[in-house]
């Protein structure tokens, strides 16, 4: 199910690997080129999963501010925070130009990571988990884009 306006955007997905994705309490501002998102999946495999997709308008940059917390079952915990900077040039693939650390990750269980990749003009956050393990993973993101105009 997709549901979208120029104000706001809600996305909720569920698979048979009881993954469930939900992108919710999306503003994106388009008078303040900016936008906040809300993300939720829980991983249940170490196949990197997506969490959060947005894309990348032709011709403009986007700076990501993104705070990811985890929580297994099994007492196993995890924080992260990333900045990225991403740029299309007119309707070529997105490409990320810069990743950064915020302050220092925490993980109980080395396994597990964030990362942000490119497919065509989107950019995709996507986190992974442990095998047989049950993984909460909860993401806030901020985006704060630049038009060419």
């Amino acid at each position: 199910m997709r549901l979208s306006t120029n104000r706001s955007r809600l996305i909720e997905r569920k698979s048979d690997e009881r993954d469930t994705f939900r992108l919710a309490n999306a503003l994106r501002d388009t008078t303040h080129a900016r936008g906040t998102y809300a993300a939720s999946l829980t991983t249940t495999t170490a196949t990197p999963g997506e969490i959060w997709r947005d894309t990348v308008n032709a011709d403009s940059s986007m700076v990501l501010l993104v705070t990811v917390a985890a929580q297994a079952l099994a007492a196993d915990f995890a924080g992260y925070g990333r900045r990225y900077v991403v740029s299309r040039t007119g309707t070529a693939n997105a490409v990320i130009q810069q990743t950064d650390t915020i302050g220092t990750d925490f993980e109980t269980n080395a396994a597990w990571d964030i990362g942000l990749s490119v497919s065509g003009g989107d950019v995709v956050l996507s986190v992974t988990g442990a095998a047989a393990t049950e993984v909460a993973w909860r993401a806030d993101i901020t985006a704060v884009w630049s038009p060419y105009e």
